[in-house]
């Protein structure tokens, strides 16, 4: 039965329409996990095309302003009822990058404070990580007479 029900995707998908090979590569998917569901794939007055018509109706009735938004796992939903198969839609996660932790070259010893360059009463010094400015008045820069 599984086999069967692969098989009616497979010849579905072979469709242009590329909502029809996304939704059937879900059905796919979920009755590969949920071969129990199989018989409910193989009525054969369901199709994969006749689910997205009844997903454009749900997301029509909830439309606002001509315009409306399912997330994948209501689209999904939307379709495990047209077939009627119960229980919310596997969604296959996507996989979490493995990251390679190295350990950390010795920090470099830290240089001596040198004399910061004396302010002006105008001036504020701003410290971030690593750096310092100073933040000056465009009145200041122009009068030191370096432009």
């Amino acid at each position: 039965m599984l086999n069967r029900a692969i098989e009616k995707l497979e010849n579905e998908m072979t469709a242009s329409n590329k909502y029809v090979q996304v939704v059937g590569q879900f059905l796919l998917e979920y009755i590969q996990a949920q071969p129990d569901a199989a018989v409910k794939i193989l009525a054969e007055d369901k199709t994969v095309k006749g689910s997205l018509q009844h997903m454009k109706n749900a997301a029509r009735k909830q439309a606002v302003d001509g315009m409306a938004m399912l997330t994948e796992e209501e689209g999904f939903a939307i379709v495990l009822k047209y077939f009627d198969i119960e229980g919310p839609p596997v969604l296959k996660q996507a996989p979490v990058p493995k990251v390679e932790v190295q350990s950390a070259a010795p920090a470099a010893p830290k240089k001596a404070k040198t004399a910061s360059k004396k302010k002006k009463p105008s001036e504020k010094v701003v410290h971030f990580p690593g750096t310092e400015f100073v933040q000056t008045t465009l009145d200041d820069f122009f009068s030191e007479g370096e432009f």
